[in-house]
């Protein structure tokens, strides 16, 4: 796995290395050099930034594009995407204190098969909430319900170990407030949570009353609540939020192994506000 390391939090004094530092070491462990797509904020600070800041990275883009049509109620984008070389990872960090990203989650990878994660994410926040057409617009595309405006979103996950994953006060998200693991439904999940927190965590409520009973209409995008597992787009049939015929099923398993794995309080929005799981067809879920 090559070992990842991050910090952002664009409230940090210009100069100080807490707010803003992308490390990766690929030499270590003999693996490639990932690709990442910066988001345009992130990426001035990480110019400016102490001398070594942004290393072990190959920087393919300094900006994100965004997947949502409309436009963005905010531009702000302190977050970065992990490209498809980014296989296996050992991925640790801070975020604190940033706005949420139209452009994706603020820390995303799209190839995420096989990840041990570390993420302390506090204080996020955004503006979902007072533009119910920019998430209903989101909702009706499949681009759409994979950006959300999270905080960490791994795509293509199958195989995933969280150390910790710790989320606090994110307000206005929408998809989901804290972790999403998005997979391919022929190969199936098996993910390990030894430590989750979530706390004063919201979503944005869905308009239909319906949504979160059965995932239909903007429910998948704007209500996930804060943990979020489901098929990636890819494997959805175009302009809805069920599976495509070609899709076919495997098991997905999501467990929650530590002394003290779940500590959540406070948390409000979504479709049953803290954990949601969808798969497709028969699929066997445990946790």
């Amino acid at each position: 796995m090559v070992p990842c390391d991050f910090a952002i939090d664009p409230s940090a004094a210009a100069g100080d290395p807490a707010r803003c530092r992308l490390q990766c070491d690929a030499a270590s462990v003999g693996g490639a050099v990932p690709d990442v797509a910066v988001g345009a904020d992130l990426h001035a600070c990480l110019l400016a930034a102490p001398a070594g800041s942004m290393a072990g990275v190959n920087v393919v883009a300094t900006s994100r594009v965004v997947a949502v049509s409309g436009t963005p109620p905010s531009t702000a984008d302190w977050g970065f995407t992990l490209g498809a070389n980014a296989v296996a990872l050992r991925l640790r960090g801070v975020v604190n204190r940033a706005p949420l990203s139209y452009y994706g989650a603020l820390v995303h990878c799209t190839h995420c098969a096989d990840v041990d994660l570390g993420v302390t994410a506090t204080s996020l926040y955004g503006a979902v909430a007072s533009d119910a057409a920019l998430a209903a617009a989101a909702a009706a595309t499949a681009a759409g319900r994979d950006v959300g405006t999270g905080a960490v979103h791994l795509g293509a996950a199958a195989d995933v170990d969280a150390a910790y994953v710790r989320c606090t006060n994110i307000t206005g998200a929408a998809g989901w407030a804290c972790l999403a693991m998005s997979f391919n439904p022929a190969q199936g999940l098996s993910a390990r949570v030894r430590e989750v927190q979530a706390s004063a965590t919201a979503t944005y409520w869905p308009a239909a009353a319906t949504a979160c009973a059965d995932f239909a209409g903007g429910g998948l995008l704007v209500g996930g609540g804060a943990v979020l597992v489901r098929p990636g787009s890819a494997y959805m049939a175009a302009g809805t939020d069920t599976c495509s015929a070609a899709a076919t099923a495997a098991a997905v398993s999501v467990t929650f192994t530590g002394a003290t794995p779940g500590m959540v309080s406070g948390n409000s929005g979504g479709c049953g506000a803290f954990l949601s799981v969808l798969g497709c067809g028969s699929v066997p879920v445990s946790g």
